[in-house]
């Protein structure tokens, strides 16, 4: 809110000094009508003046009164109390007005990542994920680090099976952050390597994240099953043994050591079978 306060009184707009918190602190479909009456009246002024401060300054207003709608929908005590009308106004002011201050300020991060996340929330078919992978990219453009992107990006491509697009974001987040891979995330770069054309990156990639984190242990249960999708069987086997039988150079937890040898004993029927 102060922001926004900063850029109003930066731009003579004093008046509408008021109009967030009253926002904030009010129900949604009450205030709606005389918060959009205050917006028509800030865009007349940017039309009759049109500068980046007055830009700016309406973009933080329907940012930060998007983000209030959308925090109601968060919060899920009261967000079962809504009506299903209640929900719906909440999600409509929420999305229209953060779509707004996009298109007013396409260069704040900010207002990209809020964007995305409605849209996420949304689920409104191909269309949101389509509105929320591009906000998110947005955001990468301008803020390139920005790790919560690259975890979203990394949902909507596994939900909507564009594989090969995670891989860039997987490969990102070993590199940079390895400490986001639980067993769970291991789990989900296994099926976009293995379901994508980079299947045999992969091992060499997680080899990467190793070498910056060995600690990492159970990386190598994914190392070991890349190498099994890729048909080296050999070595697939030699890393799931190294796992259990205390050569690994960084301690093994006993339920990977456990895992490690029921892979072995997995691959070895499959291999007797065959």
């Amino acid at each position: 809110m102060i922001r926004a306060f900063k850029y109003f009184i930066a731009s003579s707009t004093a008046i509408l000094l008021m109009i967030t918190p009253a926002f904030a602190q009010s129900g949604i479909a009450g205030t709606v009508r005389n918060f959009d009456e205050e917006i028509q009246t800030m865009i007349k002024r940017i039309e009759d003046k049109n500068t980046p401060s007055r830009r700016t300054a309406l973009a933080w207003i329907l940012h930060d009164a998007a983000q209030d709608a959308f925090s109601k929908l968060l919060d899920k005590p009261k967000a079962s109390q809504f009506s299903k009308d209640q929900h719906l106004d909440a999600l409509s002011t929420a999305y229209s007005y953060s779509k707004k201050a996009t298109e007013l300020n396409q260069d704040t991060a900010e207002f990209w990542r809020l964007y995305g996340a409605i849209n996420m929330f949304n689920k409104g078919g191909p269309v949101s994920a389509i509105e929320a992978e591009g906000a998110f990219l947005r955001v990468l453009e301008i803020m390139p680090t920005d790790l919560q992107a690259r975890k979203n990006l990394i949902t909507i491509f596994m939900q909507s099976g564009d594989y090969d697009s995670a891989i860039p974001q997987f490969q990102f987040l070993m590199n940079n952050h390895p400490d986001y891979f639980t067993q769970s995330q291991l789990d989900t770069a296994f099926m976009a390597y293995t379901l994508s054309e980079h299947t045999y990156e992969g091992v060499n990639d997680v080899k990467a994240m190793l070498m910056r984190k060995p600690a990492l242990a159970n990386a190598n249960l994914l190392i070991a099953m890349l190498q099994r999708a890729q048909g080296d069987h050999e070595a697939s086997l030699q890393t799931v043994k190294m796992l259990y039988s205390g050569s690994y150079p960084a301690p093994v937890s006993s339920e990977i050591k456990q895992r490690a040898r029921q892979l072995e004993q997995q691959w070895k029927t499959l291999g007797a079978i065959q």
